[in-house]
């Protein structure tokens, strides 16, 4: 069966939902499928996983999409064992329940004909709000799709992006964590009125000039923003990240060699980092190069 590919979230966490723009790109290192539990042998991971698409499948069915999809090819393939077969670390923040929502939404929407963008992104977004209780449906998309996507004020697009100007690369805190409890989070603060008239703004404009610096591949311009924004995350969302990486957060910023952020929620999972030169990147031995 067809693969769909993880995500990765570059820029707009958080601030997506305050009208920032976004950058989305396929992360190919971690996939999943849909496969059939073995019927020879009990794998506790296949059924936990089929639990979870028969839980799933009954939400879509109750919801107002349900009119979109072969409910009667659903049943059938669950009674047959149906389930999500993924390598993709749940609680990382690289889009596990997307890759699911999108594979799900290729096998089992009627008709062949293609909705536009928009309709497909709001679509996902109603079905992994399942997971997440609120989503901007940009995660799925980009499984879906398997293109980098532009999220801007006029809207959605596929782009090409070359990451190899910028030096990126992820540091694995091995730590799991909560999309819905960090997004609740983030809800929360903004309520502070400080929190909401300084910090959102200031993160949404950073946020968008490092997303419009990387489409021009303007390497001096998306470094000073991303430093911004990497001094803004760090005063303001601490508690988004991972204690035991202060240390290396403030080098980046003291040594200017490279910047981290949060990748996706935050919390723990992946932090994303962007190094000026590849000779600067830090000495790390759980990096992943972009």
């Amino acid at each position: 069966m067809k693969h769909f590919n993880s995500k990765i979230l570059l820029f707009g966490e958080h601030t997506v939902l305050y009208g920032s723009d976004a950058l989305l790109m396929p992360f190919q290192r971690y996939w999943g499928k849909f496969d059939f539990v073995s019927p020879k042998q009990e794998n506790k991971g296949e059924l936990a996983s089929h639990r979870i698409l028969v839980s799933f499948s009954e939400f879509v069915a109750k919801s107002n999409l349900s009119y979109l999809f072969n409910t009667s090819q659903i049943a059938l393939e669950l009674s047959k064992g149906l389930y999500f077969n993924s390598n993709i670390p749940i609680g990382y923040g690289i889009g596990s329940s997307g890759a699911l929502v999108a594979a799900f939404y290729s096998k089992f929407k009627i008709g062949k004909e293609e909705r536009n963008i928009e309709e497909v992104r709001r679509v996902l977004a109603e079905l992994e709000s399942y997971f997440h209780g609120c989503s901007s449906g940009f995660d799925p998309l980009v499984s879906y799709l398997d293109k980098p996507l532009h999220k801007s004020k006029t809207g959605v697009k596929p782009i090409n992006i070359d990451l190899s100007y910028f030096h990126s690369f992820l540091v694995d805190t091995a730590t799991t964590r909560s999309t819905l409890s960090l997004v609740s989070v983030f809800k929360t603060k903004s309520q502070d009125p400080d929190f909401g008239t300084i910090a959102i703004p200031a993160f949404v404009e950073s946020t968008n000039q490092c997303v419009k610096a990387i489409l021009k591949n303007d390497t001096e311009v998306f470094f000073s923003h991303l430093k911004e924004l990497s001094a803004l995350q760090f005063r303001y969302l601490q508690e988004f990240i991972p204690t035991n990486y202060f240390p290396l957060w403030e080098k980046g910023l003291d040594t200017d060699d490279f910047y981290l952020k949060l990748c996706g929620a935050g919390g723990g999972g992946y932090l994303l980092g962007f190094a000026k030169k590849s000779s600067e990147l830090p000495e790390t031995g759980n990096l992943i190069l972009l």
